[in-house]
Order: structure tokens, then sequence, then C-alpha cells
């Protein structure tokens, strides 16, 4: 088991998983994680403003649409749009243990910093007993599991352990 409960993308062992999901042990985000998502949030930063590269999913359209290229005033758009795409869910919610575990697993994984996600995404997951957002078990689009990581979430219900709510 980690020491530190620092997400670094690295070593998290099933064990803590168990300790933040059931146990509910604080963690964080380690500052070399933070470093290399800082990092990979720059270059995402650069491909958005002032650049011709196309980056997909950036400045591109997705899937089919990968060829058309997206103005630079419509990114933020673009972005707000995906998310809002992929966060809703219906029928009975996961039980709590779950989401939690699925968060500290996304968290980690963005904890690599090869996403482009913002240090304070992964940070903002929270990962106390009083914080679970309710993500349910089916997704609209299909007749399958709603998105594995906690992207399904229907509603946040959430006060960290700082008071804020998130």
């Amino acid at each position: 088991m980690i020491e530190s409960k620092a997400l670094t993308g690295d070593d998290l062992a099933l064990a803590d998983v168990w300790a933040v999901a059931v146990d509910h042990a604080p963690v964080g985000l380690a500052d070399s994680a933070r470093e290399r998502m800082q990092a990979a949030r720059d270059l995402v930063e650069r491909a958005v403003h002032g650049r011709q590269e196309h980056t997909y999913g950036v400045n591109t359209g997705f899937g089919r649409f990968v060829s058309r290229s997206i103005p630079e005033e419509l990114t933020e758009e673009l972005q707000v749009r995906l998310l809002r795409s992929h966060a809703c869910g219906v029928g009975e919610p996961y039980p709590d243990e779950i989401v939690r575990a699925a968060m500290l697993l996304r968290a980690n994984a963005l904890a690599k910093g090869r996403s482009g996600a913002r240090p304070d995404v992964a940070d903002s997951a929270r990962f106390s007993h009083t914080c679970v957002r309710s993500c349910s078990l089916r997704s609209p689009r299909g007749g399958g599991r709603a998105n594995r990581t906690a992207g399904s979430a229907r509603s946040s219900s959430c006060t960290g352990v700082d008071g804020a709510r998130a």
C-alpha cells in the first residue's frame, strides 16, 4: 500500500483502492503527478491557442468529423458539449463505494499526465466520505453500462473536507 496516499499514476494497489473507497482513507495528488499533468495541460493550451496544427478532439471534431477544424473561439464550447454528452445516466445509482473507487481510478489515470487534464480535475475528485457523485448504472445512449469512470454523474452532492462544494 502506498504510504502517503498520494496519487502518482504508477503505484496504486488494490489495497489502496479499498482503503479509499470503503475505509474512506484520505488521498491526494503527488507533486510529481501535478507537474506532469500541468506540462501536458500546457501542450493542450498551446494546441488550442494560436496553432494551426490539428489536435484530435481539441481543435477538430470527433469520429467521422475528425477532418473538421473547430475555430479557436469555439474550442471551449466543444469541450463543454463533450462533457455534457457524457455526463448523464439513467436508472439506479451505483453504490457509493463503487463510485469512490471509479473516481479514484480515473484520478490515478489522470495523474500519469498524459491526458492534458488540469491538475485540479484530479484534485476535485475529493475522496472524503462526504463526497460521492451519483452515477447511474445505465447509459441513455445504449443498453449497456454507463461510463465506467464515474463520468456519467447525474448529480453531485458533495462537500469536501474544506467545506467547499464540488
